[in-house]
Protein backbone atom coordinates (compact mmCIF):
# COMPACT_ATOMS: atom_id res chain seq x y z
CA UNK A 1 0.00 0.00 0.00
CA UNK A 2 0.95 3.60 -0.48
CA UNK A 3 1.94 5.37 2.71
CA UNK A 4 0.41 8.79 3.16
CA UNK A 5 2.87 11.59 3.74
CA UNK A 6 2.79 12.98 7.27
CA UNK A 7 0.88 16.28 7.54
CA UNK A 8 3.07 19.38 7.56
CA UNK A 9 3.63 20.92 10.99
CA UNK A 10 1.38 23.88 11.83
CA UNK A 11 3.02 27.19 10.88
CA UNK A 12 3.03 28.54 14.44
CA UNK A 13 6.47 30.10 14.24
CA UNK A 14 5.76 31.71 10.87
CA UNK A 15 2.60 33.47 12.02
CA UNK A 16 4.31 34.78 15.15
CA UNK A 17 7.05 36.35 13.04
CA UNK A 18 4.54 37.97 10.68
CA UNK A 19 3.23 40.32 13.38
CA UNK A 20 4.07 43.98 12.72
CA UNK A 21 7.29 44.95 14.43
CA UNK A 22 6.41 47.58 17.02
CA UNK A 23 9.44 49.57 18.03
CA UNK A 24 9.68 50.00 21.80
CA UNK A 25 8.43 53.35 23.02
CA UNK A 26 5.87 53.75 20.25
CA UNK A 27 2.72 51.89 21.20
CA UNK A 28 -0.35 51.29 19.12
CA UNK A 29 -2.13 54.07 21.04
CA UNK A 30 0.50 56.62 19.97
CA UNK A 31 0.27 55.56 16.33
CA UNK A 32 -3.50 55.73 16.57
CA UNK A 33 -3.41 59.26 18.01
CA UNK A 34 -1.10 60.37 15.19
CA UNK A 35 -3.45 58.80 12.62
CA UNK A 36 -6.46 60.59 14.14
CA UNK A 37 -4.66 63.96 14.05
CA UNK A 38 -3.31 63.38 10.55
CA UNK A 39 -6.80 62.67 9.22
CA UNK A 40 -8.61 65.15 11.54
CA UNK A 41 -11.07 62.50 12.71
CA UNK A 42 -13.90 63.43 15.04
CA UNK A 43 -13.86 62.22 18.69
CA UNK A 44 -16.60 59.61 18.00
CA UNK A 45 -14.55 58.25 15.09
CA UNK A 46 -11.46 58.09 17.30
CA UNK A 47 -13.39 56.19 19.97
CA UNK A 48 -14.72 53.80 17.31
CA UNK A 49 -11.17 53.16 16.09
CA UNK A 50 -9.84 52.54 19.62
CA UNK A 51 -12.62 50.00 20.27
CA UNK A 52 -11.76 47.92 17.20
CA UNK A 53 -9.67 44.73 17.37
CA UNK A 54 -5.95 45.38 17.03
CA UNK A 55 -5.73 43.57 13.68
CA UNK A 56 -8.36 45.97 12.24
CA UNK A 57 -6.67 49.08 13.68
CA UNK A 58 -3.31 48.07 12.19
CA UNK A 59 -4.90 47.40 8.78
CA UNK A 60 -6.75 50.74 8.81
CA UNK A 61 -3.57 52.65 9.59
CA UNK A 62 -1.43 50.58 7.23
CA UNK A 63 -3.75 51.59 4.36
CA UNK A 64 -2.35 55.10 4.73
CA UNK A 65 -3.91 58.54 5.10
CA UNK A 66 -7.59 58.83 4.30
CA UNK A 67 -8.31 60.35 0.88
CA UNK A 68 -9.66 63.88 1.00
CA UNK A 69 -12.91 63.60 -0.97
CA UNK A 70 -14.71 66.91 -1.65
CA UNK A 71 -18.18 66.92 -0.17
CA UNK A 72 -17.42 63.94 2.09
CA UNK A 73 -16.68 64.18 5.79
CA UNK A 74 -13.39 62.51 6.78
CA UNK A 75 -15.35 60.53 9.36
CA UNK A 76 -17.58 59.08 6.63
CA UNK A 77 -14.53 58.13 4.55
CA UNK A 78 -12.99 56.58 7.68
CA UNK A 79 -16.15 54.58 8.45
CA UNK A 80 -16.21 53.24 4.90
CA UNK A 81 -12.60 52.10 5.16
CA UNK A 82 -13.19 50.38 8.52
CA UNK A 83 -16.15 48.45 7.10
CA UNK A 84 -14.15 47.44 4.03
CA UNK A 85 -11.24 46.19 6.14
CA UNK A 86 -13.51 44.31 8.54
CA UNK A 87 -15.01 42.44 5.57
CA UNK A 88 -11.54 41.67 4.20
CA UNK A 89 -10.28 40.42 7.58
CA UNK A 90 -13.37 38.24 8.02
CA UNK A 91 -12.84 36.76 4.57
CA UNK A 92 -9.18 36.04 5.37
CA UNK A 93 -10.14 34.37 8.65
CA UNK A 94 -12.78 32.26 6.89
CA UNK A 95 -10.25 31.21 4.25
CA UNK A 96 -7.78 30.25 6.98
CA UNK A 97 -10.45 28.22 8.79
CA UNK A 98 -11.41 26.44 5.56
CA UNK A 99 -7.74 25.67 4.88
CA UNK A 100 -7.36 24.24 8.38
CA UNK A 101 -10.48 22.11 7.95
CA UNK A 102 -9.13 20.71 4.68
CA UNK A 103 -5.86 19.71 6.41
CA UNK A 104 -7.68 17.68 9.06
Amino acid sequence: GVKAAPPPPPPAAASAGAAPQQSPGIGLADLLTAFVMQNSLSPPAEKCLRDLPEVIIISVMRAGPLPQIPGYDSTAVFAQRVQQIMVEVQQQQMQQQQAQQQQQ
